[in-house]
């Protein structure tokens, strides 16, 4: 689904008026991106998540192995193949959710929400919008979002069979472009406590702490199974 946007202001807003912004964000807002929920700044940078680290809960461990195992597999029968980076589409939003769902299982540990649907996709495409990957078998393989209201990019997301090819850091190269062509100066993305794996991810893309912690505002239906806060990045775009 294709939709015209107007171009935003070309001064980008500081980290602290952005940072007011995430409290409301993901409560019973009436904005049509509020249905990426509390865990919208969660999260990002999933095609790094097959890295486990210290401390880690069994089952987290047990999703490292198996995301290597099905990594090594993927690559003998399909090789180091080429995706098509692109919009979304109305057909993707199922896929999308989908996705999402399976790839953010692993924070379901830590905060429980509602699972995406196809109608979550389409509501959330009316405030922003997907990009998607997909590869040389039209299967979607990968999914980002960018969110004008926040200046931010969340759910970025990748088949755990697709990780370390590089589909996550042509997603976000997609979505920073985007935020560019509108005029942005600066892109923000959170992380949550529990994923400090995914901080060494995107240091190694550019964005950097901006040292603000935020803690996880929560709307009817999600709830934090741990106590856990957001760290903050954000990355100038030139």
């Amino acid at each position: 689904m294709s939709r015209s946007e107007t171009s935003h202001s070309l001064k980008a807003a500081s980290a602290s008026s952005v940072t007011e912004s995430y409290s409301s964000f993901g409560i019973a807002s009436t904005d049509p991106g509020s249905r990426l929920q509390a865990t919208a700044w969660q999260g990002v940078g999933l095609d790094s998540c097959e890295a486990s680290f210290p401390g880690a809960p069994p089952t987290m461990q047990s999703d490292h192995l198996t995301g290597m195992a099905s990594t090594l597999s993927y690559r003998r029968h399909m090789g180091e193949g080429q995706a098509n980076i692109r919009r979304a589409e109305a057909a993707d939003f199922k896929a999308v959710a989908d996705l999402i769902n399976r790839v953010f299982e692993i924070e379901r540990q830590f905060i429980y929400e509602p699972p995406e649907t196809q109608s979550s996709v389409a509501t959330a495409m009316e405030g922003g919008t997907y990009f998607v990957a997909i590869d040389s078998q039209n299967h979607l393989i990968g999914c980002v979002y960018v969110y004008p209201r926040l200046k931010g990019v969340f759910r970025l997301a990748v088949e755990p069979s697709c990780r370390r090819k590089g589909y996550g850091q042509r997603l976000m190269a997609q979505a920073e472009k985007y935020a560019r062509e509108a005029g942005w100066l600066e892109v923000f993305i959170g992380i949550v406590n529990f994923r400090p794996e995914l901080l060494g991810y995107y240091r190694k893309l550019g964005y950097i702490e901006t040292g603000e912690k935020k803690e996880i505002a929560l709307k009817p239906g999600v709830r934090l199974i741990l106590p856990c806060h957001l760290i903050l990045m954000s990355k100038k775009l030139s």
